[in-house]
């Protein structure tokens, strides 16, 4: 597959647009590559002209294109070899590749996001290097390598692996061409680039001095920042009451967990990530995990990754009768990526309503016998829950699912507020609290916080959930509306 990797905000955009004419040109899919740091970037972004298409969409016909079968993989394996060829060549004239003259026989070779940092780090340094911008990494463009390979040594910069590194040395293997090229002894293979690490390696190659400046310091150390759940969120109790029902079941359990917000249990206070893999994988591993291991294996998997990954992994656990406990974090919508709606939302993506998708009757329905539905902020009773999956699984060998049920908070207060509801915020009496820290220490509500041995809570974080108040051991919790 071909791939291409934009250098800033605005390639971003017009390579987007201009590739999905490359793809239907030469009838292939193409890969665009981002960095997380230029995913991070802002920018003016020049928008263009929007195309108005006026033609009708169809499906055109094409078996021998589309059939991948034995008859026709010869010929689509002789075509695909052919395409990436006529690429090499014709991606020596695309406008995002460019060549510019400089002075020396060192050639600055920047691919994609590298591109940016170079172009910094040479304005640093005061020189003017023979450059080669590359956005299409594969295949590299036949003209440019050729051109490239004439220089006496080759400086390659691009994040991570020597992808692009090892295409001019198989090149320059193939023509006989002899060019020191360099690349990933210079430059990290692991983290992200930046100005001064580019500068710093090419100043080695360049002979030229280069000490990195320090940036200017505030002058103050900023607090740490841990990643947590937001204020108000049901995966946060329904973290508390499982681990609470653990304990009770006098149990220490393989903890398998997925790709969501509820990943954030891996993180202190919680600990309830023994591993985590991609989506789905809660399921997949926990199941082999509990065949050999003494203590019950309990995966959590949240609402939207289940509907996506976590059924097939369910109707496998019952059909080979694996010993597992899966809790479905349901918050009724896809809230770690911006809060997109799934087949249990109810609605669609513009909020139109939805038929919405029962994960209970549908775990039912894959033969699970044990099924239990409780509202995550009612603590007792999902310890209550838990703790009986737990002790079904150690008896009966069989799966069981708890859905532990409570709607995003972010988009709770959102609707709330767009209602003009009044939200009931909490506060803590002090001449009731006797400091056990649990709602701090072992709830770790972002909105709780101890100053000088003194817990308050946060109104303007506070979501009104109420569960710290219900597992308050001293009743010092109350609506801000009550108590002295």
């Amino acid at each position: 597959i071909p791939v291409f990797e934009p250098s800033s905000v605005q390639e971003a955009k017009d390579m987007t647009r201009e590739l999905f004419d490359l793809s239907e040109k030469y009838s292939t899919a193409v890969l665009l590559r981002t960095t997380t740091r230029l995913s991070h970037s802002r920018g003016e972004v020049v928008f263009g002209e929007v195309p108005k298409l006026s033609r009708e969409a169809r499906f055109h016909r094409d078996p021998e294109r589309w059939a991948l079968l034995p008859p026709y993989n010869l010929r689509k394996h002789r075509e695909t070899l052919e395409r990436i060829k006529k690429l090499e060549e014709d991606l020596g004239s695309w406008h995002f590749n460019w060549f510019a003259e400089g002075d020396g026989d060192t050639l600055v070779v920047s691919a994609g996001a590298a591109h940016m940092y170079v172009a910094e780090a040479l304005k640093t340094l005061g020189v003017r290097s023979p450059l080669l911008k590359l956005s299409s990494v594969y295949p590299l463009p036949r003209r440019m390598v050729e051109k490239a390979l004439e220089f006496d040594r080759i400086v390659v910069v691009e994040e991570l692996e020597p992808f692009v590194e090892h295409q001019l040395r198989v090149a320059a293997s193939e023509t006989g061409r002899t060019p020191r090229i360099v690349g990933k002894e210079l430059f990290p293979r692991v983290g992200e680039l930046n100005a001064q690490l580019v500068a710093s390696g090419l100043a080695k190659v360049l002979g030229v001095r280069y000490e990195a400046q320090q940036g200017p310091s505030a002058g103050v150390e900023l607090p740490p920042r841990p990643p947590t759940l937001c204020p108000g969120c049901g995966h946060r109790a329904a973290y508390y009451a499982v681990k609470l029902a653990a304990m009770r079941a006098r149990t220490n359990p393989v903890w398998a967990n997925d790709i969501g917000c509820y990943t954030l249990g891996f993180y202190p206070p919680f600990r309830m990530a023994d591993f985590t893999w991609s989506m789905g994988s809660a399921l997949g591993i926990g199941m082999g995990i509990s065949r050999f291991s003494k203590e019950p294996v309990v995966a959590f998997i949240g609402d939207s990754t289940f509907f996506h990954a976590g059924v097939p992994g369910l109707v496998n656990a019952v059909y080979n009768r694996y010993p597992i406990v899966i809790v479905v974090m349901d918050n009724e919508i896809t809230a770690m990526t911006g809060h997109q709606p799934h087949p249990g939302s109810g609605m669609g993506p513009l909020g139109e309503p939805r038929p919405r998708v029962s994960i209970e009757e549908l775990a039912r329905a894959c033969g699970v016998e044990f099924v239990e539905v409780v509202p995550a902020y009612d603590v007792k009773r999902l310890m209550d829950a838990a703790e009986r999956a737990i002790r079904y699984v150690r008896e009966r060998g069989l799966p069981a699912v708890v859905v532990a049920r409570q709607r995003c908070a972010l988009v709770e207060l959102r609707e709330k507020r767009r209602r003009g509801e009044k939200i009931t915020l909490y506060k803590v009496l002090r001449e009731k609290c006797v400091g056990c820290g649990i709602c701090v220490d072992k709830f770790a509500c972002p909105a709780i916080l101890r100053e000088n041995k003194v817990v308050k809570i946060l109104p303007e974080l506070c979501a009104g959930c109420g569960v710290c108040a219900a597992i308050c051991p001293a009743k010092a919790i109350v609506p801000a509306g009550e108590g002295a």
